[in-house]
């Protein structure tokens, strides 16, 4: 057995020197980047692309390749600089693509989310396999919009202005199918009267517009709230709230009854806002605390009561309300010491707790800014991070967009929000955590009432890899970028289930690559820690569980084990690491000669002795080369390559039948006539490669003897071709094998792979 490993690692020695060449082959995809790249037999590979979602395909070794793009127009991509998808192929047949990035260009995430399909039939064609998403988005549509609506709001003059248009107004809108409403109202003056408008939409992401007005709103979620500001005429601005009316709702006194938490702004004279908590038995009596705009606490009483509809009135004469369907909110205008004010009231839920997380996502936010200086209405889109960081995009005050910026958002345990980037600013988070409020003064003599609804529009998923062991089980990583989430998915029934691996006891995310069923690696990094360190992660359970090999590994970027023993990671800053028994122990290479700043993007081992890493530069053309190891990592030979561009993947068929792909549309074809392909017969193949029960041997005619051995050269087969030229190899375990005929010359062998 020593003779043969001998004999193979001479031959690759001179694989290395003899006719080697690369020979550059052409993309139909023009200068697209190339991404994640796979043979499936010594002819026949995939490479998937840039932006268009497309692959590209070719089943004579490159000799030509050709687009194949099979997915509709939810695959799109949005940044014609990212890889639009990766795949995975377990076998000829069957194939996996998962899009990548589908991010919009309006800053709110992921809108497309991560889509699956699957081929059986070798990319003839393709299935989609859904999986679930971390968080469900809404879609919204005209329909949502028909009904009963009550109406609150407030509006507030431009100061100095001669006309006034302070005052609260509130009544029943009612929309038909068409959008067409029909609003009855009554004003602080007294004033009722009907209002007819019409072309009033809802886009797919739940924005509102009214034809011929700048009126802009947003839906929430549950569908059963509209917040949306308008200007109105001779310089006012206001605030309007609409909730759905369930005419199968049926409430009672009783329904006061609890803690409420109170926001309200009032118009001038005495412009300013306050917060408060309200308590009230169940007849609607009760008191309220809290503080004005001037930090001037108060103490009242209120009597409260509430028809069989919901309408909410209160101790003030001209105080009218609305209770929404779920009695958890009632929004409320009045007129109080020279001024009008739109109060808020949410309910408190004893056992409700909040954290950091519950403010994570994307918020649409409309308020109202009352000042002796200046008023507006204003609008932004908010990004909240697990931590309360905050960036605000879209900003649009008065029709006059402002600039993004950032903040911070504080929760308490109680639902309490501070920070706001005001001292002053206080506000508070619903019970179903999906809408907020806070009142702040911005310093300059401007007060603030803020709402703030989450936004399901998009779903924020974006998949960043997938691989199959075999036809059945697999994995897809899936990363939210509006919760900052990573998610791992297994199926083992080929797509029809999947469940959530990593996402309870020890969620851990990155890239991965799994040798078998069982057993994995991946660099990545917990919830907890991303962006802070990257380590090294294995699974001996299929993904169900990882410890940590290695702490702060430095900046890994491909990952590749060519049995369960032997390993590789590369990675920027001239990183190569090895390990050989699995990863219990890891070595960092340093005779490699790399630049510091090297950056190594790919990495392929044929087995535990052969392993091609690209390298290359940053900021440079030219000097693009794979570095090969014949004796495990011991010595290494650079092999110039044609690229001007990074080398983002390497895949070898055999040691002396390998391509190269990257940057730029780039792909070459490294090939030579000595080695252990087979050189003197071509016509030999083996199908299906890789396969799981039993292989087959074309070009052999009549009886012949075979061995095949595994890569650390041991014989695991003695046996003779005969029926059908079939081999099984069910006895054999999962890895690569040398397939040697010996009708031929002892030196040629086959590589096949069992799954």
């Amino acid at each position: 057995m020593k003779k043969f490993t001998i004999i193979l690692t001479i031959l690759i020695a001179t694989a290395i020197t003899t006719n080697a060449q690369w020979t550059t082959q052409t993309s139909p995809r023009g200068t697209e980047i190339l991404g994640r790249m796979q043979f499936v037999s010594a002819t026949e590979g995939w490479i998937v692309c840039g932006a268009s979602g497309s692959m590209i395909h070719t089943t004579n070794a490159g000799s030509t390749w050709t687009s194949v793009t099979p997915f509709p127009a939810d695959t799109a991509m949005g940044n014609s600089s990212d890889v639009g998808l990766t795949m995975s192929w377990p076998n000829a047949t069957h194939g996996w693509a998962l899009k990548t990035y589908g991010y919009n260009n309006n800053n709110s995430g992921f809108t497309n989310g991560a889509t699956l399909y699957q081929t059986i039939n070798s990319g003839a064609n393709w299935t989609k396999k859904d999986f679930p998403a971390l968080v469900p988005s809404v879609t919204y549509s005209a329909a949502d919009l028909v009904g009963t609506w009550q109406m609150h709001g407030l509006s507030i003059d431009k100061p100095g202005d001669a006309t006034v248009n302070d005052g609260w107004v509130y009544g029943t809108v009612t929309v038909d199918v068409s959008g067409n409403s029909t609003t009855n109202y009554t004003n602080n003056q007294g004033q009722t009267g009907t209002r007819n408008s019409v072309a009033t939409t809802v886009n797919s992401k739940g924005i509102i517009t009214l034809s011929g007005t700048d009126v802009h709103g947003f839906i929430s979620a549950d569908k059963k709230t509209i917040i949306y500001t308008q200007s109105a005429g001779n310089e006012g601005y206001m605030l309007i709230v609409w909730q759905k009316v369930n005419p199968a709702t049926v409430y009672s006194t009783a329904d006061l009854q609890g803690t409420w938490q109170m926001h309200s702004i009032q118009t001038q004279s005495n412009a300013g806002w306050s917060y408060g908590t309200t308590t009230m038995d169940v007849n609607g009596s009760g008191s309220m605390t809290g503080f004005g705009s001037n930090n001037i606490q108060f103490n009242s009483l209120v009597a409260s009561s509430i028809s069989s509809t919901g309408i909410v009135t209160s101790s003030s004469n001209d105080s009218k309300g609305f209770m929404s369907a779920d009695k958890q909110t009632i929004y409320l205008t009045q007129s109080q010491n020279g001024g009008y004010c739109l109060n808020i009231l949410q309910k408190v839920v004893t056992g409700t707790t909040y954290s950091a997380k519950d403010m994570m996502g994307i918020w649409q936010l409309h308020g109202l800014k009352i000042g002796n200086s200046s008023s507006a209405w204003v609008r932004c889109q908010y990004k909240i991070s697990s931590t309360g960081s905050t960036a605000y995009s879209k900003m649009v005050q008065n029709n006059v967009s402002g600039s993004d910026g950032t903040s911070s958002i504080n929760i308490a345990a109680d639902g309490t929000l501070t920070g706001f980037g005001s001292a002053d600013a206080n506000g508070f988070l619903s019970a179903d955590k999906s809408l907020g409020l806070n009142t702040l003064s911005d310093g300059s003599g401007g007060y603030y009432l803020s709402i703030y609804q989450k936004d399901l529009s998009a779903n924020g998923d974006g998949g960043m890899q997938v691989q199959f062991a075999d036809n059945n089980t697999g994995w897809v990583s899936v990363y939210n970028s509006i919760y900052g989430y990573f998610l791992i998915y297994k199926t083992t029934n080929g797509g029809i289930n999947w469940d959530v691996i990593n996402g309870v006891t020890n969620p851990v995310g990155g890239y991965y690559y799994f040798r078998d069923a069982l057993n994995g690696w991946m660099f990545g990094a917990s919830n907890t820690t991303i962006g802070t360190n990257t380590d090294i992660l294995h699974t001996t359970d299929g993904g169900l569980s990882w410890t940590t090999q290695v702490a702060n590994a430095g900046s890994p970027h491909a990952i590749h084990f060519s049995d369960i023993n032997n390993g590789w990671i590369v990675g920027y800053n001239g990183l190569v690491m090895h390990t050989t028994d699995g990863g219990a122990h890891w070595t960092t290479l340093t005779n490699l000669g790399l630049d510091p700043s090297a950056k190594n993007k790919a990495v392929f081992a044929l087995n535990s002795n052969i392993c091609y890493i690209s390298s290359g530069i940053p900021n440079t053309q030219g000097g693009r080369n794979v570095l090969k190891t014949t004796n495990g990592g011991g010595s290494w030979t650079t092999i110039p390559t044609p690229f001007q561009y990074d080398i983002f993947n390497i895949y070898f068929w055999t040691e002396n039948n390998g391509w190269i792909s990257g940057d730029y549309g780039e792909i070459a074809h490294y090939s030579s006539n000595t080695g252990v392909n087979n050189p003197t017969n071509q016509l030999i193949t083996i199908s299906p490669n890789p396969t799981s029960d039993f292989i087959k041997v074309n070009g052999i005619v009549g009886t012949c003897p075979i061995l095949i051995y595994d890569i650390s050269g041991k014989c695991v087969i003695n046996d003779k071709i005969e029926t059908e030229n079939r081999v099984d190899i069910r006895s054999l375990s999962a890895g690569i094998y040398f397939l040697k005929l010996n009708q031929f010359d002892n030196n040629e062998f086959i590589k096949f792979i069992k799954n």
